[in-house]
């Protein structure tokens, strides 16, 4: 039981005596804490909610532009939406799978053919970045 249960059971109860004040103090400065800073705490975590759904849509975008999934289609259609419909959890787990998708897809070191000359050495200045 936390503090916050205890004291409201002593409470209900009608037995000051069992009321720790300085349990019941600390509680309520945390409450206090907790509702002072909730409208900050929830602008953060909207922001924090909309970049990442922005960033899962870019990478649904751009696979569906090299090929098309009807998985991937429908999980952009869902996020165009409003954000507050999908919880913080939920997106960071779609954005890990969907990263590793995007990573698949469009690998960030790319391994170059080697042109072979006739002498046998390799030459990278036939490839362009």
């Amino acid at each position: 039981m936390t503090s916050l249960e205890q004291v409201i059971t002593g409470l209900k109860s009608d037995t000051l005596e069992m009321i720790d004040f300085d349990a019941l103090a600390i509680s309520l400065d945390d409450m206090r804490r907790m509702i002072c800073d909730s409208p900050a705490l929830r602008v953060e975590l909207a922001l924090m909610k909309k970049d990442y759904r922005d960033r899962i849509l870019g990478m649904l975008k751009a696979m569906l532009a090299c090929r098309h999934d009807d998985s991937d289609a429908e999980t952009a259609a869902l996020l165009a939406g409003v954000t507050q419909e999908w919880n913080a959890a939920q997106l960071i787990a779609l954005y890990a799978r969907t990263a590793a998708r995007f990573r698949t897809c469009f690998p960030g070191s790319f391994t170059y053919a080697r042109a072979q000359y006739e002498n046998g050495i390799n030459s990278w200045q036939e490839h362009k970045l």
